[in-house]
């Protein structure tokens, strides 16, 4: 069985937002973006702040506050956007993870796309490492819960990089033949060895420090919903303004998930 990712990436643009208020019709259980076999009724976030070797004097003395503030918006955002019908529940490892290899090494010569490399090396790296029972960082407490809960990593990265995705098995050997299975391009499906989670994110913890919705907009690509924008050069150009569009920088208070999306997320 081999596990890949289908990665979605977030760039910069700034844009107006709103606020969505709407009554929502119940659902019998909210599900992953258009895939009503994964529930997303109960939601466990693990979040790590992740730190290469190389860059621990660039390590925030503070770095809890701003994670665990993000945490919290996130988790109300998340409950009244899918009507109380989904909750996340969240644990922070309590220390920084300091990497076993120096930055160049996670995010390789280039971090254009997100930094895609980043976030897999980095996820494949905690996977044996808090993951693991055998792992120099496994601490039984932190990798806990509940049954049936959905299992994402959140990872803070001390570099460059926002994307986020789903993995999956898969009984397929081709990325092409995957990509087609899956319905997304081939340059999003990327071979990993990570079955802790079924979603994973990364983001540099400046857009959790300066209040956007950056954070926000990388965990719902863990729940497959697919961006609200086009990249057709170095501008991207918004198709939405919601969170997975244009309110992506705006702060949460001020964005919401279209309804379109909330549809095809089971609301």
């Amino acid at each position: 069985m081999l596990i890949f990712a289908s990665l979605a990436v977030t760039y910069f643009f700034v844009g107006a937002s709103k606020i969505y208020m709407e009554e929502f019709a119940q659902a019998s259980a909210p599900h992953i973006y258009a895939d009503s076999e994964k529930s997303i009724g109960a939601i466990k976030i693990f979040a790590v702040y992740f730190v290469p070797r190389d860059k621990t004097e660039f390590t925030k003395e503070a770095w809890g506050k701003p994670i665990e503030a993000a945490l919290e918006d996130l988790k109300k955002f998340h409950f009244l956007q899918l009507a109380g019908l989904s909750d996340i529940d969240y644990a922070i490892y309590p220390k920084p993870v300091i990497g076993l290899k120096e930055g160049i090494e996670y995010d390789t010569e280039t971090t254009q796309g997100g930094n895609p490399r980043a976030l897999l090396n980095i996820s494949e790296e905690l996977e044996n490492r808090i993951f693991k029972p055998d792992g120099d960082l496994f601490m039984r407490a932190f990798v806990e819960r509940k049954e049936g809960e959905y299992p994402v990593l959140a990872i803070i990265y001390e570099g460059v990089g926002a994307m986020g995705g789903i993995v999956h098995e898969s009984e397929l050997e081709d990325k092409r033949e995957i990509a087609k299975e899956a319905g997304v391009p081939e340059e999003l499906i990327h071979i990993v060895d990570i079955k802790s989670v079924d979603g994973f994110f990364l983001t540099n913890i400046f857009f959790l420090e300066n209040k956007n919705s950056v954070f926000t907009h990388e965990f719902y690509h863990t729940l497959g919903i697919p961006d609200a924008y086009e990249t057709p050069g170095f501008y991207d150009i918004p198709l939405g303004k919601d969170v997975m569009g244009a309110g992506r920088f705006g702060p949460i208070e001020k964005t919401y998930i279209e309804k379109n999306t909330l549809q095809q997320l089971g609301i």
